[in-house]
């Protein structure tokens, strides 16, 4: 097996759960995909594992975005006029 797959496996997993495992919570899950010997003889650490997939999932609530301020009509009218005047 590749580590490649093996990584793109375990980001799967762990998007199937919604956050990325700690080393104990993936120990104790019944569900996981590979025996953890077999995941730290590819990757080596459970921090190198998690700086891998940590770009893919969240580690928390994903950022909600700001909302837009209203635009203040009397810039738009200022801007409008300037540009039917050229």
């Amino acid at each position: 097996m590749a580590k490649k797959k093996l990584v793109d496996d375990l980001r799967e997993y762990f998007t199937s759960k919604g956050k990325f495992l700690s080393y104990q919570e993936y120990i104790a899950a019944e569900d996981a995909p590979f025996r953890v010997q077999i995941v730290k003889r590819y990757v080596g650490t459970w921090a190198r594992l998690e700086n891998m997939i940590g770009e893919i999932v969240p580690k928390s609530e994903p950022k909600v975005a700001p909302k837009a301020k209203p635009v203040n009509p009397q810039i738009t009218d200022a801007v409008t006029t300037k540009a039917e005047k050229k």
